[in-house]
């Protein structure tokens, strides 16, 4: 007897029927190519869109990734945007965050983002920013409660270093910590960002305080590395800077060794670059003018000379004076054919700019152009 099931035709229009019914879920069909409108537990939708804009906002992530306290302490956290790629996002959120737990009885969210422990146990932490969404687990264990926060004694960036790729940007902030190593308040202060080498990298952008960091990206100008300064009411810190050639992708962590750097060059072309902080922005605008090019700077070379045996071994010798120049209307000076040495400048503002003098040395350059800005802080 013939049987009365008949296989199903394998012909493309059953095929896409099928396909088409994975996609339905509560009658509700979700388009292939739908790009992340928000994240769930950390991580954005893992859907693509079809062309896709590195910068547009497609989800949230706090940081840290998980969080510790102890009762009676508090900790804070932040939320930057990323893209559709996972990677931070230079746009802004279009709206406040907002902060929950899901158990007030082990611990609490101030709308500012600071975590306070109640008691021994785990709770969720969840931010929101309109449509998007994330969470993190925090934990509070038993312990030593720390003491309240204090006023900010010192300024960290992290990551402790940064990579780029040459036209890619890469993400960094600043925090204030008090004297026990616990993050303060932000909002309200101004940070001055200066990158030492302009010719590798340079600042795309900077935003204003918020409750617990000051956010800035760069953007790799040429392979190299430099070095990037960033004051905040006269605390300072600093973070190595690696730019990698443009074919290379930008790597995920802040691991990455940099190239071993080639010999030093025999004779060179120092640039020196006169630096300022900038006018503050207007009320409602991205701080953009974190700083200007000072002409009518005055500039002094050094080169330190060794003088045989009256300098101890681990000395750099007796300072000289090269030279002596005054910043062009592009607040720069320049020094040409210079042999290969350990060099000191320093510059002097303007008259009546009220800013104040600064210096900086340097080892024999490894390349023929050598370039350096120099940052000019306000006087206290």
């Amino acid at each position: 007897m013939r049987s009365a099931f008949r296989p199903l035709p394998s012909c493309p229009l059953a095929l896409a029927l099928l396909l088409g019914a994975a996609a339905c879920r509560d009658g509700e069909v979700t388009p292939p190519d739908s790009p992340p409108t928000s994240t769930v537990s950390g991580s954005p939708r893992d859907s693509t869109p079809a062309a896709p804009v590195p910068n547009a906002v497609a989800g949230i992530r706090i940081a840290p990734r998980a969080l510790e306290v102890v009762p009676g302490a508090r900790a804070a956290v932040s939320v930057h945007p990323v893209n559709a790629q996972g990677l931070p996002s230079l746009a802004s959120l279009a709206g406040p965050v907002r902060w929950r737990v899901s158990n007030v009885a082990v611990a609490t969210v101030s709308d500012s983002g600071f975590v306070h422990g109640v008691a021994v146990g785990s709770t969720t932490l969840y931010a929101s920013a309109g449509e998007l969404r994330d969470s993190i687990v925090v934990t509070v264990t038993p312990g030593t409660p720390r003491p309240p926060v204090g006023p900010a004694v010192a300024l960290r960036l992290f990551p402790r270093t940064l990579t780029a790729a040459v036209g890619r940007g890469a993400w960094v902030q600043a925090q204030l910590v008090d004297a026990n190593g616990q993050l303060t308040p932000t909002r309200g202060r101004q940070a001055e960002w200066h990158v030492q080498d302009a010719a590798i990298a340079r600042l795309t952008f900077t935003s204003a305080a918020s409750d617990t960091a000051i956010h800035a990206t760069l953007t790799g100008v040429a392979a190299g590395t430099t070095w990037l300064h960033v004051a905040v009411d006269g605390m300072r810190d600093s973070l190595a800077v690696t730019v990698l050639p443009a074919r290379d992708s930008i790597p995920r962590t802040d691991t990455l060794p940099p190239a071993p750097p080639p010999a030093p060059v025999a004779r060179f072309t120092l640039t020196t670059i006169a630096l300022g902080p900038g006018a503050p922005p207007a009320a409602g605008t991205r701080d953009t003018a974190v700083s200007v090019r000072l002409p009518g700077a005055q500039v002094e070379l050094f080169r330190y000379e060794r003088t045989a045996s009256t300098q101890p071994a681990d000395s750099l010798g007796t300072r000289v004076l090269v030279g002596t120049a005054t910043t062009d209307a592009q607040g720069e000076a320049r020094f040409a054919d210079l042999p290969s040495a350990f060099y000191r400048v320093r510059i002097t503002p303007p008259a009546g700019s009220g800013l104040t003098p600064a210096f900086t040395e340097f080892g024999p350059p490894r390349i023929a152009e050598y370039r350096i800005g120099l940052f000019l802080p306000r006087q206290p």
